[in-house]
């Protein structure tokens, strides 16, 4: 006869005397019911949390869809030989208080469905055994996911236990967001399925509603799996706005340091130290986007407040870092102070020297820079690091065969840094041995296109052929590169280059133009557009009136140091008329260009458009083709 388990139905096992326990039980479940609510929020916390509590405070769904299912739903069928099984299940999972437990209401509940159960009791079945999977599931994820890196000898066997659970749990109880949250955080681990775990977030954010928590959760691994940047961080804004916890803002100001976002990574980094004034690691973290925004007050007064928060600490790392700020701000002489006085502390470490040999070097004391970097030769003869520093040194002052000596002697034994390969192709481009550095080039995009930016390559050989007089051919490459991609600014400058060196002026000056459309601040080419107004054998084309605007823009944008624009400058007086002033540019252009190094090699042009104008003659290009 079927009927309900309970009351005037069926007993369990045939005995009035089940009837009090089966009474017990159903007010258990009405205090289950009862704190459903106040427990609601805290059933993804308590199911991560403590391991010895875990079967103790297991999510309240677990037990309130089962028992209520049992009590109110099932119906005794006498024709299910798997019955007794089930019953038997049932009674092991309300005493279960371990993991072995769990196994054997599992156990129970498969040999109950392999025997033969139909209707309500099949269905009874299914729900407890998912939920008794998941509740293992649960536990066995919770063993790996809170340790960290530092995983058990067994994990992988833990872990395709806990998934195989999981993942039968889940074709039953489909609106559960923690265990798909926990399928997601398995499958990220080696060699798991990350599709699979993309997979389960999405639905784990489908069935988390308003848990806020947990939806932060699911966002930050969400963005582990994400190779865009841009995305990564649109991710990052959305867990932001729903939690301003601190770790997650630094997460965000971080992913838009990734995406040059540096002004609003900079205010991020500003909010977390109101929260936390005292919190070293963002205090280094936001040292640098200060300092490559120019705010270099505001960054060394963060780095000593770092210093001085470090109390008794070692330091030295961080005065170094200050020594490379002061640099950066033009304050060389405190820079180089700072770093003697460090280097007197410890006269044994040679990076100190290397640092502030560096430091001379930007500051263009190239003697004082080869003392640095001998002296730390000196200390490891044999350190390859050091010996490219020198060739670097050695090249930028201007001693082009000590450098390539040094640098090819390196390149023998040591062919695979492609900075040092480019360093190398510069030098040898300065030797006049064209065909060689452009083997060097060649070799890079091939071997390290991706790495160092194949388009940046491809134009630097361009430019070789340019100035090894091969014009043409470098222009048909520019043009096979580009095609005729007018917002591409290298590109046309390039060009206008190139049209400049086959004398081909009128398209020159259109390119020109078209490039300070986009960038009118553009030093260079307004440089160039103002030699060629200047210049040009073309009447049509000059005009010494705007040849002069420019190239005093340009002076100002160069602070009147750069030599090659000292000289457009003299040109456009002397298209003018106004000679005194084209010699006195002239004579101070190659005043500078004889104290460096890359100007050097101009200094014949430079002293032949000095005698044109002490003939009271303007300078004149080459005729057009």
């Amino acid at each position: 006869m079927a009927g309900s388990r309970f009351g005037k139905c069926k007993p369990l096992h045939g005995t009035d005397g089940n009837k009090n326990r089966w009474k017990n039980i159903r007010a258990a479940i009405v205090r289950l019911r009862k704190r459903q609510n106040k427990h609601q929020s805290r059933n993804c916390e308590i199911a991560l949390s403590n391991p010895d509590h875990f079967m103790k405070y297991l999510s309240p769904f677990v037990f309130c869809v089962v028992f209520s299912l049992f009590v109110c739903s099932v119906s005794a069928q006498d024709n299910n030989p798997g019955a007794a099984l089930l019953d038997q299940a049932t009674e092991e999972k309300l005493k279960a208080a371990s993991i072995d437990d769990l196994g054997k209401v599992i156990a129970l509940c498969r040999q109950a469905k392999k025997e033969g159960l139909s209707g309500e009791n099949l269905n009874f079945c299914n729900q407890l055994l998912a939920s008794t999977q998941l509740q293992r599931g649960l536990f066995n994820a919770k063993r790996l996911v809170s340790v960290g890196p530092n995983l058990p000898p067994n994990w992988y066997a833990v872990r395709t236990s806990a998934l195989d659970d999981l993942e039968d749990a889940v074709t039953v109880l489909t609106d559960q967001p923690l265990p798909f949250l926990l399928i997601a955080q398995l499958n990220l681990m080696p060699q798991g399925d990350p599709e699979r775990a993309a997979e389960a977030l999405d639905l784990a954010e489908k069935n988390a509603a308003e848990n806020r928590e947990m939806i932060v959760q699911i966002t930050l691994l969400k963005v582990s799996l994400q190779d865009d940047p841009l995305k990564r961080e649109e991710l990052l804004a959305k867990a932001a706005e729903m939690n301003s916890n601190t770790q997650l803002m630094i997460l965000h100001a971080a992913s838009l340091l990734d995406l040059k976002k540096t002004d609003a990574a900079i205010e991020i980094f500003k909010k977390v130290l109101e929260k936390e004034p005292d919190n070293i690691n963002v205090m280094a973290m936001l040292i640098d986007p200060l300092a490559d925004t120019e705010q270099y007050d505001d960054a060394i007064k963060l780095l000593d407040a770092l210093i001085e928060n470090l109390g008794d600490r070692p330091k030295e790392k961080l005065l170094v870092e200050k020594a490379k700020l002061l640099a950066r701000m033009d304050k060389t002489e405190d820079a180089v102070k700072l770093l003697t006085e460090l280097r007197e502390k410890d006269p044994s470490d040679p990076s100190i020297l290397v640092i502030r040999a560096v430091i001379h070097q930007q500051a263009k004391d190239y003697t004082n820079a080869l003392k640095d970097i001998d002296a730390a030769m000196r200390i490891l003869p044999d350190h390859v690091p050091y010996r490219k520093q020198k060739t670097d040194i050695l090249f930028e002052k201007g001693e082009t065969t000590d450098a390539r000596k040094l640098a090819e002697e390196i390149y023998e034994d040591d062919d695979d840094d492609p900075q040092f390969t480019f360093l190398l192709a510069r030098i040898l481009v300065v030797d006049k041995e064209f065909d060689k550095a452009l083997e060097l080039v060649d070799k890079l995009r091939n071997e390290y296109g991706e790495q160092l930016n194949l388009t940046g390559l491809n134009l630097l050989r361009i430019q070789i052929l340019s100035i090894a007089k091969k014009s043409r051919q470098a222009l048909e490459e520019l043009e096979t590169l580009f095609g005729d991609d007018r917002e591409n600014i290298d590109y046309l400058r390039i060009k206008g280059d190139l049209l400049i060196s086959l004398n081909r002026h009128s398209e020159a000056v259109k390119t020109y133009e078209a490039v300070l459309q986009v960038e009118p601040e553009n030093e260079v080419v307004i440089n160039n557009l103002s030699w060629l107004l200047s210049t040009s054998p073309i009447d049509m084309l000059r005009n010494g009136k705007r040849a002069l605007e420019l190239a005093e823009k340009a002076c100002e944008l160069t602070d009147y140091k750069k030599a090659y624009i000292l000289s457009t400058l003299a040109a456009a007086y002397a298209e003018l008329g106004d000679f005194g002033k084209a010699l006195e540019w002239s004579q101070k252009c190659i005043e500078i260009a004889e104290n460096d190094p890359y100007d050097k090699e101009r200094l014949d042009d430079l002293k032949k458009e000095l005698e044109s104008y002490q003939k009271n003659q303007p300078y004149r290009e080459a005729k057009e083709e």
